[in-house]
């Protein structure tokens, strides 16, 4: 067991070629100003994104995304769920 997590589900609602919600449960592998990555998941990071509980590399987050029509995700929220071992200690 490595710590990293599976998605269970992705649930994409809408029709072809409009936008779509998504959300899952994943770990922070990196951040940036302006994207992120979830367990494999790339986000676009907005000014309208809400980050609650203030995530970091590591933890495991829920994460509420719009599915654009190109296919690529921006994050509406991202919401720590679990802080990692190394940000628990701190």
């Amino acid at each position: 067991p490595d710590g990293s997590f599976l998605a269970q589900s992705i649930e994409v609602i809408g029709a072809e070629g409009e936008k779509a919600q998504v959300s899952f449960t994943g770990t922070v592998e990196r951040t940036g100003t302006d994207s992120w990555m979830v367990s494999g998941v790339s986000l676009n990071i907005t000014l309208a994104t809400r980050l609650k509980g203030a995530p970091k590399i590591g933890d495991v987050v829920s994460v509420e995304a719009v599915v654009l029509p190109d296919g690529s995700r921006v994050a509406t929220v991202v919401e720590l769920v679990e802080p990692s071992a190394s940000s628990r200690s701190r």
